[in-house]
């Protein structure tokens, strides 16, 4: 559970950062050619959300993983 409280800030922590022209990120389309202006950001933001899915080989998917196998 910790995990997914650590995933969850980060995501929120990402979009809080996330500014274009000075102004806050409030639409999808603001997010267009994220990774050329802030790669870091990008990579912190993809990594939360793929974790948050639940992708292979991130947190997210090992919590998921033991969450599941303890309930049989």
């Amino acid at each position: 559970m910790t995990v997914y409280v650590l995933m969850t800030a980060g995501a929120i922590a990402c979009i809080m950062a996330m500014k274009r022209n000075g102004q806050p990120v409030e639409q999808i389309a603001d997010l267009s050619g994220l990774a050329t202006t802030d790669p870091g950001l990008a990579l912190a933001f993809s990594v939360f959300m793929f974790s948050l899915a639940g992708i292979p080989l991130m947190a997210g998917f090992f919590c998921q993983n033991s969450t599941f196998s303890w309930r049989r």
